[in-house]
């Protein structure tokens, strides 16, 4: 039973697929030099009974009688120029139509041949199992497109050279793919927005301001509290969903503070010393690493950790208790706080290891009314933290 940080607050909650059993299309910066489009395609099926997500949204939609959705949603052709029109009624219809749009996109890609519709049948059988219906994946799109169809998902997705050397990617000294769209000096939509606080409109211009709460009030920095606290995305768990992955979870066991050694020398602390971590409004407990690659009166860390879904705990469902995942250096008996760098290696430590750094940040002008936020971006403030830091 895989519950997340959020989820577990739910009342009621529809079981998506893993990442494994589902279709993805990952979305790419606007600084890729190169043009592509990689497609993440189901390679096993673990659980019976849940549903993939656009087979919930499209069975919603149908429910409500809305438009769009069903055996004859979408017109064939320009113009709806062709008789029978198009179902969008699977998850299949959803994700074939959009590998057909890739593949005709500016100069359509070759059709895969004999031997590579029969690979791609025979690797999904195998795979998938009962789970893999090449009929209803092939009912979704035309005859004359599923060739193309295949090809590129043989392919996980389409990609254009990327040999810098041939000169790929670029027109001369420009880049080949570039940003097309509209950079504004002056925003209008975040210039049409009202801060929900004050009824104020929000300022269209890029500017820079003080750090405030939601109500204006300029955020001080305490005397008590004198190191300023960051936070980053980890290489190895960069984000709290790659947190039930054990073999992730070997590489670092949690997320340790990074502090200066003069820092550390004038609180007393040397490396992988258990520590207490304060700001005005929490404390956290952790280890702490010691290390120039961070400069003196700033401390950080990564922001993955410190769990209280996914298994981190013990769950109840529906009466059921489902244990906590397991911790396998407790299991080996391994020491708690190994020395940062040179932790025991191949043991993954428990899922709730690590501390959570928004439980840090000062309550946003009502206690308990959630921590301090971007006012206009909405995410939390993880860089408007001040903290103070001694030996546990």
């Amino acid at each position: 039973m895989e519950i997340g940080d959020t989820a577990r607050y739910a009342d009621f909650i529809l079981p998506d697929r893993t990442f494994l059993e589902r279709f993805t299309q990952e979305g790419i910066y606007p600084t890729q030099p190169f043009k592509l489009l990689p497609l993440g395609q189901p390679t096993t099926r673990v659980f019976d009974g849940p549903r993939p997500t656009e087979a919930v949204y499209i069975e919603l939609l149908k429910r409500m009688g809305k438009p769009g959705v069903g055996e004859e949603a979408i017109p064939k052709g320009k113009n709806a120029s062709d008789d029978a029109p198009s179902a969008l009624d699977s998850e299949y219809d959803y994700w074939m139509k959009l590998v057909a749009n890739v593949a005709y996109s500016g100069e359509p890609v070759p059709d895969a041949d004999a031997d590579e519709l029969e690979l791609f049948e025979k690797v999904r059988s195998r795979a998938l199992r009962g789970g893999f219906d090449i009929a209803q994946w092939k009912a979704a799109v035309t005859p004359e497109e599923w060739p193309k169809v295949v090809y590129v998902l043989n392919r996980g997705g389409r990609f254009a050279p990327a040999d810098r050397l041939a000169g790929d990617g670029f027109e001369g000294e420009w880049l080949q793919y570039r940003y097309g769209a509209l950079c504004a000096f002056y925003d209008p939509k975040t210039a049409a927005t009202k801060d929900a606080l004050s009824g104020k409109n929000h300022d269209g211009l890029a500017h820079t301001t003080p750090i405030t709460y939601a109500d204006g009030t300029e955020v001080e920095k305490p005397r008590e509290f004198p190191l300023a606290m960051i936070t980053w995305k980890a290489r190895a768990n960069g984000t709290y969903r790659l947190m039930p992955s054990s073999w992730l979870r070997e590489v670092e066991t949690e997320n340790f503070v990074w502090m200066s050694p003069s820092d550390a020398f004038d609180r007393g602390l040397e490396n992988g010393d258990a520590i207490e971590i304060s700001s005005s409004t929490g404390i956290a407990r952790g280890h702490v690493k010691v290390t120039e690659g961070i400069r003196p009166g700033v401390v950080g860390s990564s922001y993955s950790f410190g769990h209280q879904g996914s298994r981190a705990y013990p769950i109840v469902v529906d009466g059921i208790t489902y244990d906590a995942a397991p911790d396998y250096l407790v299991e080996s008996r391994v020491k708690d706080g190994e020395i940062p760098g040179h932790q025991e290696t191949g043991l993954a430590g428990g899922r709730n290891r690590g501390f959570r750094h928004n439980a840090l940040l000062p309550d946003d002008v009502l206690e308990g009314g959630g921590g301090l936020m971007d006012r206009i971006g909405g995410g939390a403030a993880q860089l408007d933290l001040w903290v103070e830091i001694k030996k546990a």
